[in-house]
């Protein structure tokens, strides 16, 4: 009386799962791809923000584009920027110019010269002069001089 449908037979309740489970993994799949996109408007060739924390030693006394979160701000002309995953260590950036505000929680753009923090030697070759308690932790560690910035979308 009726044919007995073949595996793959268009109806079939196995095709249809298959067919269900395919496009979970498909969406499921450009989400997590997607969430690891760069940011738009980002150059080729800038940094994380956590690249330079972990091992600022091969960037020191070049000029480099660095890009993440505000994530502390310190003052004018003083904030420190994250890759914006919770626990990450955060880098410092002192702004040689006026007139750049940042807030909480914005990704910005960051070109400048990393370098090992020691305020004689900051307050000397950058004339920057911080009080002691806003670069409390910071002697040694990676800080980013900048000269340029800009807000990512």
């Amino acid at each position: 009386m009726f044919a007995k449908p073949t595996r793959w037979e268009l109806g079939s309740w196995q095709q249809k799962a298959w067919f269900a489970g395919l496009c979970t993994a498909l969406v499921l799949g450009g989400t997590f791809l997607g969430c690891n996109r760069p940011p738009r408007g980002l150059p080729p060739d800038a940094v994380m923000a956590g690249k330079v924390v972990a091992d600022g030693t091969p960037y020191y006394g070049k000029t480099i584009r660095v890009y993440g979160y505000v994530s502390n701000t310190s003052g004018p002309g003083v904030f420190s920027i994250a890759d914006g995953v919770a626990g990450t260590a955060s880098l410092p950036v002192l702004v040689k110019s006026d007139g750049f505000a940042v807030n909480m929680g914005e990704l910005v753009l960051v070109e400048g010269a990393p370098t090992a923090y020691d305020p004689g030697r900051v307050r000397q070759d950058y004339r920057i002069d911080l009080p002691p308690e806003t670069a409390r932790g910071w002697q040694n560690r990676p800080v980013l001089i900048a000269v340029k910035m800009r807000k990512l979308d």
